[in-house]
This record gives structure tokens, C-alpha cells and sequence, in this order.
């Protein structure tokens, strides 16, 4: 079996030896004559040798082939593993993930009408039964939210509490956006060390590009 070594891919390795001098492990990617680093602050759990998994290509310098456990691209390719039968069964794709501390969200694209609650509820009824996901995200708090053509209703969307939500008014010559919500919901809107904001501006900033994000209270103030 051969893997397209490029980046973002999802390959599968076999670890063959721990390098204390680079603080990584060396694997072999299996179906290859290649070897690869998995930094150890790139790994999803501590690994012995002759131990196997799976992680995406993070970087290639040179000859050398760098993986990670933790990167955008290797959550977004595992969880599509995970989640391929939710994806089909309910026509849903994985478009974009976002990662900050424990937080996962996951940008999902539909045709169908589905809303964040409802896509929460399809995708959670999955994970609390999933050993698979408490294995390799044992911390890891997910939220999914819909994409929405239209950058406002994006962005309402990407903060997930778009009930709290007035009004959206986006910049793009400036790229700033300012978010108007209901008085005293601006804390809600920004989350537990700011990981609501932050995982939202990651997604749009991968759309739109450089992306700064205010958001106010509909009585005035941040």
C-alpha cells in the first residue's frame, strides 16, 4: 500500500525509536521506505516503541518528513474517519476546524436546513459514545457550527450563540467586523478565555484572510 506524501495527509506509522535529541519519535510510514519525526509536542499521547497510529504530514524540510497529531489538517482528515457515516447519512462536510487550548470547532457545510443546535446534537449523540474520539481527544470540548455564504451571517454563525446576536456589520476594505449583541452577553460571545472569539476569527481568517473581530453590547461598551 503506498501514501501520497504531502502535506495535510493522513498516513499511518509505526514507531521505531524515541529521539531525545530532537524531544521526538521516529516512525516508519507504513507502506513506504520512509521515515518521518512526530515532535512530541505534536503527538496526541506518549508512545512506545513498536506502538502505531495515524498523523498528518505538518511540514517536509528537505528530506526530512515532519507529522503532527495536533494540526488543523490532521483533526479535520481523522474526524472525517470518525464521522464519515454522520457526513453521509445526513449530507454534512467537514469544511474547516479550528483548535485553541481543548476547544475544537468544526466549520460543517449543508444543503440541508440544519442549525447549530440541531448539528451539535447529531455529532454529540455520536462522541459520548465513542471510544475512538475519547481516545485521541481525550480533553477535547467540540462545537460544530454551519457555514453560511454570506460573511455576516458567518460570523453570527462561527460565535454559535447567534441568538445573543442583534446585528453584524463587516469591514472588508478594512477587514474588521463588529458584532452587536444583547447587553450583558458579550462575555457568552467571546467564551472562557476568549476560545470562542478566538476559534472563530481562524476559521474566517483561512476564508476571508486577515480578519479583526469587535464585538459590543447593543446598549454600548465591549
Amino acid at each position: 500500500m503506498q501514501f501520497l506524501i504531502k502535506i495535510g495527509y493522513l498516513i499511518p506509522f509505526i514507531v521505531v525509536r524515541k529521539d531525545p535529541d530532537k524531544n521526538a519519535y521516529l516512525v516508519h510510514i507504513s507502506g513506504t521506505d520512509l521515515f518521518a519525526l512526530l515532535p512530541k509536542t505534536h503527538a496526541a499521547q506518549d508512545y512506545k516503541i513498536g506502538d502505531s497510529g495515524w498523523a498528518a504530514v505538518f511540514q517536509v524540510k528537505g528530506a526530512t518528513i515532519f507529522l503532527s497529531q495536533k494540526s488543523p489538517q490532521y483533526i479535520r482528515k481523522i474526524l472525517e474517519y470518525f464521522f464519515r457515516d454522520i457526513l453521509t447519512n445526513y449530507g454534512l462536510q467537514i469544511k474547516k476546524v479550528a483548535i485553541f487550548q481543548n476547544l475544537f470547532k468544526i466549520l460543517i457545510k449543508t444543503d440541508r436546513q440544519y442549525t447549530n443546535k440541531e448539528l451539535n446534537e447529531i455529532f454529540h449523540a455520536y462522541i459520548k459514545n465513542s471510544d475512538e474520539i475519547k481516545k485521541y481527544f481525550p480533553e477535547g470540548k467540540f462545537v460544530f457550527v454551519r457555514y453560511k455564504p454570506d460573511i455576516e451571517d458567518l460570523i453570527a454563525s462561527l460565535l454559535v450563540f447567534e441568538e445573543k446576536i442583534s446585528r453584524v456589520i463587516y469591514f472588508r476594505s478594512l477587514g474588521q467586523a463588529t458584532v452587536y449583541t444583547e447587553n450583558g452577553s458579550v462575555g457568552i460571545l467571546v467564551g472562557e478565555k476568549g476560545k470562542n472569539l478566538i476559534t472563530a476569527k481562524k476559521i474566517l481568517q483561512s476564508l476571508v484572510g486577515n480578519i479583526d473581530i469587535e464585538i459590543k453590547s447593543s446598549q454600548g461598551g465591549t
